[in-house]
């Protein structure tokens, strides 16, 4: 069926419009939030690392000098994430 409105035509069908799925892990709006909370993860991480600055001399504070030295794996989930968005951006 088609209408004619001045200078355009407008198509109405009957049929419902196919509709392409969305990324498989994000939610409606594109958004992910396991993303916000391994973002959240890395940034306590790397700034549990810049503000653990004593010398340990007992053994909780050598468990806590310990933990200290993964503040370099969130600069490494920094890079992972960044090129998963990057990668998702470019496949879209």
């Amino acid at each position: 069926m088609q209408f004619y409105t001045g200078r355009f035509a407008i198509t109405m069908s009957d049929q419902p419009k196919s509709t392409s799925p969305g990324p498989a892990i994000a939610g409606s709006s594109g958004h992910n939030l396991a993303l916000d909370g391994v973002r959240g993860m890395a940034i306590l991480l790397v700034m549990w690392h810049h503000m653990t600055c004593f010398r340990p001399v007992n053994g909780a504070e050598r468990v806590l000098h310990t933990l200290s030295d993964l503040g370099t794996c969130g600069v490494d989930l920094f890079f992972v994430l960044s090129g998963f968005l990057i990668t998702g951006i470019l496949f879209d």
